[in-house]
């Protein structure tokens, strides 16, 4: 990817809304880069469990790019995952004061 995509312009800006009282949030990753090639969208919803709370993303990512967008879409989806897993874990540190 990185021989396509130059990683120093492979900057995005996450736009979410939040709806305090549905429990859910929309949002459009946007690149500063790129913006012609790439587009994503989607929702949060978020549910209270026992022990916490628990959220559910879905997105819509589509990458135009001949040959190698579906390479490109599966290495943002990884990243993606990396990040709200990494996410995850620094929220439940700071809530919990660990």
């Amino acid at each position: 990817m990185t021989s396509v995509v130059d990683r120093d312009k492979f900057v995005f800006v996450d736009e979410h809304t939040y709806d305090l009282a549905h429990a859910t949030a929309t949002f459009t990753i946007v690149p500063e880069h790129y913006a012609d090639r790439l587009t994503c969208h989607g929702t949060e919803r978020f549910h209270q469990i026992s022990d916490g709370a628990n959220r559910r993303v879905e997105a819509e990512l589509k990458v135009r790019w001949p040959v190698v967008g579906g390479l490109v879409e599966r290495a943002i989806v990884s990243g993606f995952k990396e990040h709200l897993a990494e996410e995850a874990q620094l929220m439940t540190a700071w809530l919990t004061g660990a």
